[in-house]
């Protein structure tokens, strides 16, 4: 998910060098420190990191005064949850600690919404949905520390913006690295807490969209992992190194993971429309993250692998930027 939320980087065009830190100093010791350890240690490290935000999410929700709406208390929750992810961030050096609490952050607020109304009183559509967002956050969670290196490893990214941004890196990486996806995330899943909140007014139109809705939230889950599976063997081949994916569902579309991404979130919109069409607007969570793959986010990886693999703007040309190209 980090390629969502870069948004800063087209802001400087200063020429690519070797990481250095945003002081532009060595790196000390709890960098180096971080940098060695190894891959199980930094899994243990990044789930007790996230285990202690979601408990630190519940203690403080449980301390909020009582006259508060739910929203801003949900609000307020992810908010503190985010800056605690990022003082390991900042302690460990390393700003993919964050990474995680994209697909995390749907899982929580799931389960937060059906412990705040009782789950007893959760119905059909409303579990059907609160599956689903688990299911993508447990896909998206395991595809992450399945490929993972550990704390050794830092995004290309965050290394760019580091070297860009100079002393102002940490704030960089609060605003957008950190806090800017949080925000992108809680508006996506604005319709699924208004799928509790709101009244049911659906009248006709509610089944046919509601099994539209999880269609597309399922199919999206399942789009997704079949995608990342087949990069992930191309991958495991040494043969393929540098070469271009160009199989299965990358065949054209250069991005299909991304798409079912995208329509994790379209879907979840879907319902709500299904549930109180007067709740359209909470779709603003889905356009946003849908511009924001395809005007920034998929023209960034475009660039980068048009100067490291040979032969990609052939492949660009047969294949759609989100979409399939069928023609």
């Amino acid at each position: 998910m980090t390629a969502l939320l870069l948004f800063a980087k087209p802001l400087w065009n200063t020429p690519k060098n070797n990481f250095s830190p945003p002081d532009g100093k060595k790196k000390g010791n709890i960098m180096s420190k971080s940098a060695q350890l190894g891959r199980r240690d930094s899994i243990i490290v990044s789930l007790s990191s996230y285990i202690a935000a979601t408990v630190l999410c519940f203690v403080s929700y449980m301390r909020m005064p009582e006259h508060w709406e739910m929203m801003p208390k949900f609000m307020v929750t992810a908010a503190i949850a985010t800056f605690f992810i990022f003082i390991m961030s900042y302690l460990l050096k390393n700003s993919s600690m964050y990474d995680p609490f994209w697909s995390v952050q749907p899982m929580v607020f799931g389960a937060g919404l059906v412990a705040a109304y009782g789950i007893e009183n959760v119905t059909t559509h409303q579990w059907i949905t609160v599956i689903g967002m688990q299911l993508y956050g447990l896909r998206l969670t395991s595809n992450f520390y399945r490929d993972w290196p550990g704390l050794s490893h830092e995004d290309w990214r965050y290394k760019d913006l580091a070297e860009k941004s100079g002393k102002a890196y940490w704030l960089v990486s609060l605003s957008g690295i950190h806090f800017f996806p949080t925000v992108q995330v809680f508006m996506g899943c604005l319709p699924a807490f208004y799928l509790f909140a709101a009244e049911n007014t659906g009248g006709d139109s509610y089944l046919i969209l509601s099994i539209l809705g999880w269609v597309v939230l399922y199919g999206s889950v399942l789009l997704a992992f079949v995608a990342d599976e087949q990069m992930r063997n191309f991958r495991r081949n040494p043969e393929n190194k540098g070469k271009t994916m160009d199989q299965g569902l990358w065949s054209r579309n250069r991005h299909p993971n991304y798409l079912g991404e995208c329509s994790t979130w379209i879907g979840l919109w879907i319902l709500i429309l299904a549930y109180n069409p007067s709740y359209w607007w909470t779709g603003c969570g889905a356009i946003a993250i849908l511009v924001m793959f395809y005007g920034v986010s998929i023209p960034w990886m475009d660039r980068r692998s048009l100067e490291r693999r040979p032969g990609f703007d052939e492949y660009m040309k047969r294949t759609g930027r989100l979409f399939p190209k069928l023609f």
